[in-house]
């Protein structure tokens, strides 16, 4: 696979991520209303925020004590910049 079919795919992967993720929240907020959702879609991305974080800084081998030259490295490698 070239690197075009590569990018391609990764978007794409990141973009049904989305698009389930935005489909999770909308039944749950049919069944339990908007209130819940938000709480529930909280407390999915407190869990969430901080694995994606930790596999980041171990691929690039970012130390934890980084500070915002570490965020700088880091933030551009989030899934959501496939997509932004």
């Amino acid at each position: 696979m070239n690197q075009n079919d590569l990018n391609a795919k990764l978007t794409d992967f990141a973009k049904l991520w989305l698009a389930h993720d935005g489909l999770w929240f909308l039944a749950i907020e049919q069944k339990y209303g908007l209130e819940a959702a938000i709480e529930i879609d909280r407390m999915a991305w407190s869990g969430f925020a901080p694995i994606e974080a930790k596999r980041i800084m171990k691929r690039l081998n970012i130390a934890p004590d980084g500070g915002l030259e570490a965020l700088a490295k880091a933030f551009p490698e989030r899934m959501y910049a496939l997509i932004n």
